[in-house]
């Protein structure tokens, strides 16, 4: 009789046990990201010369991530590119080119928290800053957009251990800066060593005076519950009419690890 009763206590507890929805996988709720890889571009921008430019350098991010148990995404990432622009017009007007890309984000995911697919719809703000700087500032131009765009992001999950990574942005309204017709005035003299002051004196508008697009794609490997590697392409593309007209196109094909805890 005690083994029987033993016997229906054990099934009773496993029964229980099995009942129950325990997670294949941890969740973790917040993340960290390190990127790093090879930027190339064009540029034309008519402050600064008539030439076409090429641009090849380094691209760098760190980034920040929390997701909620919805799995709404709030962001922070930090851009840094280094390079060069470069004209097949001639080999010595090599210029020092700099971009600053810092955002952040709220995105709601538009699904089920978890699956094979999500969807997230947002938006982000997003300061992108490009200077080039000829010859220890002999000759200088620079483009900045303060914006706040619409933002949305997409991942389709194709094995046990991939996924499949879509991302986009479009600015709708900022603020707009850029250098006077001759790339210099006195405000500028007057703040030389104040750059934010300078990039952060323009004119708030929307697409009637800018257009901008971002856009990139993944693909992801999950090595464990904890870690992640992406190999992605990156796009982007500013151009506005406004003093002198610029057009920049950026290409990016970047690596970037992921912690989650």
């Amino acid at each position: 009789m005690k083994r029987c009763l033993f016997s229906a206590a054990l099934l009773l507890f496993f029964g229980a046990l099995g009942a129950q929805s325990f997670p294949v996988e941890p969740v973790y709720r917040h993340q960290l990201t390190l990127t790093i890889g090879a930027h190339h571009g064009y540029v034309r921008d008519q402050n600064f010369s008539p030439l076409n430019y090429r641009a090849d350098g380094l691209r760098f991010g760190l980034g920040y991530g929390r997701t909620t148990k919805s799995g709404h995404l709030m962001s922070a990432e930090l851009g840094l590119g280094l390079t060069k622009l470069r004209s097949s017009a001639s080999k010595y007007h090599t210029t020092d080119r700099y971009l600053i890309d810092l955002s952040f984000g709220y995105l709601r995911n538009m699904g089920p928290a978890e699956g094979s697919r999500q969807v997230r719809l947002g938006g982000k703000y997003r300061s992108y800053v490009d200077v080039s700087i000829f010859e220890g500032a002999e000759a200088i131009s620079f483009f900045a957009l303060h914006g706040f765009e619409l933002a949305g992001d997409a991942a389709w999950r194709t094995g046990g251990r991939h996924r499949l990574k879509l991302a986009g942005s479009l600015p709708v309204f900022g603020l707009l800066v850029r250098p006077p017709y001759t790339g210099w005035d006195k405000f500028i003299s007057d703040n030389d060593t104040a750059l934010l002051r300078i990039l952060t004196r323009g004119k708030w508008t929307s697409l009637n005076d800018f257009t901008g697009l971002r856009a990139s794609f993944g693909w992801e490997y999950r090595f464990n519950d904890r870690w992640t590697m992406e190999a992605g392409y990156g796009l982007s593309y500013y151009s506005t009419q406004r003093l002198d007209p610029v057009r920049i196109f950026n290409n990016q094909f970047t690596l970037t690890a992921t912690r989650k805890y």
